[in-house]
């Protein structure tokens, strides 16, 4: 169940239903909150509740910060992320903290940050796999190819490059993509599936210089 769910906000930050099947494009975005650096990081949880008690519309399906993400509001709703059009037929993950915060974070911190995107996004990518929706390629995606539907990454402020640049479209500020994608990878990787006991035949016990007696114990005789 989503956050939202659980804390109904104020007033709805869905459509209950999308007018538009759900396409591969993830929409990438910052919240633009001030970025929590001591003690446990209550960024997301921060940004959430302002989003539970705002009176305007804006909301994300994911918002993540260094040691959270959470799951705000249902994938089969379109959340108010966007306003050029891409909330009925996009997922969105947002990271509690600003476009210049990457810069400034420490490598580790930042590596949390991505961490958790990641986890997020490997949530998204089983709750497509779950509907037969297209899942989400590693690669960016221009608006144009956003639109026509192509699968992949965008930011924020590609659609909407005239009132926003997260999460980070500046090359002063820029978004750490490749390193998102690394942690992606590792998320998504299969778990590696522990090989079984090699057994040990008797031939291999004597070779070992193990008695008869010591043969038959281990072999349960």
């Amino acid at each position: 169940m989503a956050w939202l769910d659980i804390h109904p906000p104020k007033v709805q930050q869905w459509y209950a239903k999308r007018n538009r099947p759900l396409t591969g494009c993830t929409v990438l975005h910052t919240a633009e909150s001030v970025m929590d650096s001591v003690g446990p990081d209550t960024g997301a949880e921060n940004v959430a509740e302002f989003i539970r008690t705002r009176t305007t519309p804006g909301s994300y399906h994911d918002l993540v910060d260094s040691d959270t993400a959470i799951h705000l509001v249902d994938y089969n709703r379109a959340a108010f992320h966007d306003g050029t059009g891409s909330n009925n037929w996009a997922l969105s993950i947002s990271w509690a903290c600003r476009t210049t915060d990457w810069a400034r974070m420490s490598p580790a911190k930042r590596q949390a940050f991505l961490r958790q995107g990641a986890i997020a996004f490997a949530r998204q990518q089983a709750y497509r796999r779950s509907v037969g929706a297209p899942p989400t390629e590693l690669r960016l995606i221009t608006k144009a190819q956003s639109d026509a539907g192509v699968s992949g990454f965008i930011y924020h402020g590609w659609r909407d490059p005239g009132r926003r640049s997260d999460p980070g479209t500046s090359a002063t500020a820029p978004f750490p993509f490749e390193l998102f994608i690394a942690e992606c990878r590792s998320v998504l990787a299969p778990s590696p599936v522990p090989a079984p006991p090699k057994e040990t035949t008797v031939l291999q016990l004597i070779a070992r210089g193990h008695s008869n007696r010591d043969i038959a114990a281990q072999q349960g005789v």
